[in-house]
């Protein structure tokens, strides 16, 4: 296992070195900053990075938004290395999906057994989820540039499975076969062109077919559902293709078995790391206590972008334990509730983002959402060491009626910018 340590402090980085040196098939490097961290990255990709909170140059925060927004290494795991005065900057980078922590000062005595637990939970987890399945939508490109195929699936994630390397000729007779959700073909074919393409597969198959221009504006557009133009960015991209995708496939299935597998891990690893920072206390998965709705809660909702879907997520405690978890100088302990769930939906707007899924989060609130926890998509009870507990719960609803699907534009849609 490679591992990046990166600290300004040498007495700390030396000592951090030493102890993770100890774990069996470990390889340690290290990085005075985060900037010297980000060449180290890219010249040798390493397993794991623990990295300082508060660092000259590029701190442990810029390091981390850097890593997240590039999709080479937006799933790459990183642990936070803060001392306690470092919360708000810790949270930010819960926000954005650490894998744990460490706080300063660090024991060996102590820290020794969290630093094996880490590395041995990095070393055992799977790998990137791969696109394949009933539900996963087909995605077809064809496209001269042979790379444009891997922007898509970083765009996308695991969303959806992408077809690549057909010819127009050949795309169009396996379209007709397999019947993919979009075919996204670019402009300049010759057998067949882009348009007689589109006319004689939506003349087959209920395929949504998708113009990829290198231009702003282009004319001899008519046939097509969309038309959107060539971006190497993620987040446009999804944009662009997000109204295309929510009438070409009924996507809500994927949605809900997302909540209740990857969405629900990474709201139990947020609120954990979350209720340890902000209350330092630790806190396991427990078997749920009796059902009904618990006097304290706090909300966020997560709302698809061109879409009417909206995610919310409902943290409860009893008022006993809100005060446990916020120590003898709250009132009732509801703002701590109300950051754990704030810190959670920027984690979880983060996770679905990795996917292929563009989500806004909003304002987390104090006080339950106008939903019932029977209704829960995906659901956790955390227990803490000191035995305070906290439910947390997803619910997925629509806002608003889907979109009418039209059976076929007579005339091409507006061109869609994503660049």
């Amino acid at each position: 296992m490679k591992v990046l340590v990166v600290d300004d402090d040498i007495t700390m980085r030396r000592l951090l070195v030493r102890m993770i040196s100890r774990h069996p098939h470990t390889q340690v490097r290290e990085a005075v900053d985060g900037v010297a961290a980000l060449a180290a990255i890219e010249a040798d990709t390493p397993d794991v990075v623990f990295t300082d909170v508060r660092m000259p140059v590029l701190d442990g925060v810029g390091l981390l938004e850097i890593l997240r927004s590039n999709p080479t290494y937006h799933a790459l795991p990183v642990v936070a290395v803060s001392a306690v005065s470092d919360k708000t900057l810790v949270l930010r980078m819960v926000d954005l999906g650490i894998e744990d922590y460490l706080l300063k000062p660090l024991d060996p005595a102590t820290t020794a057994a969290r630093l094996a637990a880490i590395l041995e939970a990095i070393q055992s987890s799977p790998g990137p989820e791969t696109p394949s399945g009933e539900g996963t939508p087909t995605l077809i490109l064809v496209d001269r540039d042979a790379d444009y195929a891997d922007v898509i699936r970083s765009a996308f994630g695991e969303r959806l499975h992408v077809v690549d390397g057909h010819t127009a000729a050949s795309a169009l007779e396996w379209s007709i076969a397999n019947r993919p959700a979009i075919a996204l073909i670019a402009v300049g074919q010759r057998l067949p062109t882009e348009a007689v393409f589109a006319r004689t597969l939506k003349s087959q198959a209920p395929t949504r077919v998708v113009l990829l221009t290198d231009a702003s504006e282009t004319g001899g557009t008519e046939g097509f559902d969309a038309v959107v133009r060539r971006s190497f960015v993620p987040a446009r991209l999804r944009e662009a293709l997000e109204p295309v995708l929510a009438v070409a496939h009924d996507d809500e299935r994927q949605l809900r078995a997302l909540l209740a597998g990857p969405l629900r891990e990474a709201l139990t690893t947020a609120c954990r790391q979350s209720i340890g920072i902000i209350a330092g206390q630790e806190s396991e998965p427990a078997e749920a206590a009796a059902e009904g709705a618990m006097p304290v809660a706090a909300h966020a909702r997560l709302t698809r972008d061109g879409g009417p879907c909206i995610i919310s997520i409902l943290l409860e405690t009893t008022a006993a334990d809100a005060k446990a978890l916020a120590g003898s100088g709250a009132a009732d302990g509801s703002d701590t509730l109300t950051a754990v769930v704030g810190a959670a939906s920027a984690r979880l707007t983060q996770a679905l983002a990795q996917r292929g899924w563009t989500f806004i989060s909003g304002e987390a609130e104090g006080g339950a959402a106008d939903l019932t926890v029977d209704a829960a998509d995906g659901r956790v009870e955390l227990r803490t060491e000191q035995g305070a507990t906290v439910r947390a719960s997803l619910h997925l609803f629509r806002a608003a009626p889907p979109p009418a699907v039209q059976p076929e534009l007579t005339q091409a849609s507006p061109a869609v910018s994503a660049g």
